[in-house]
């Protein structure tokens, strides 16, 4: 085992069978730095970083959660859900509201939580809100997990006092 030493503060971390990625922050001053490094098996790198100031609600790259459904298919959230392609991240949703949890089944079952409460999923050729749940719950709940086994799915958060948990088919 290799160990990942670095000036941050680690949250995520995922990959596939071919790399491993662990996202993070420093957040000792005032505006962050946002940090993604990569390990293809031979060591980590730095892959990016930005400025969470600058970048706030235009990031290259999402940080506090990764998820690999499939081989070669990396997916991360924070301000927006990104997809690895390879060499860079792409942008596939911008979003307003935080998204710290992703997970799923399969590369056609994703689903990404967040403030808002937001709720997104991924059916293999779309991403679509599902608002029938969130609309019930106040705006201050932020959905911060999320786990599926392709036929339910459970979601849970906080309004900062109060735990929350949501169940879906």
């Amino acid at each position: 085992m290799e160990l990942l030493r670095a000036e941050m503060q680690i949250i995520s971390l995922g990959g596939d069978g071919n790399i491993l990625f662990a996202g993070g922050s420093i957040t000792t001053s005032f505006p962050d730095t946002q940090m993604i490094y990569a390990n293809p098996g031979t060591g980590w790198y730095l892959v990016d970083q930005q400025i969470g100031g600058e970048n706030f609600f235009n990031p290259r790259f999402g940080y506090s959660a990764i998820f690999s459904p499939a081989s070669g298919i990396i997916y991360s959230s924070t301000w927006g859900i990104f997809k690895w392609e390879g060499k860079q991240w792409s942008k596939v949703i911008q979003s307003e509201r935080g998204l710290p949890g992703i997970g799923g089944s399969n590369e056609n079952n994703i689903f990404v939580v967040g403030g808002g409460p937001t709720i997104w999923h991924w059916n293999g050729h779309d991403w679509q809100k599902i608002t029938a749940v969130t609309k019930k719950l106040a705006q201050d709940v932020v959905l911060t997990g999320v786990w599926t086994d392709g036929t339910e799915a459970f979601s849970v958060g906080t309004d900062g006092s109060r735990g929350y948990v949501l169940h879906g088919k």
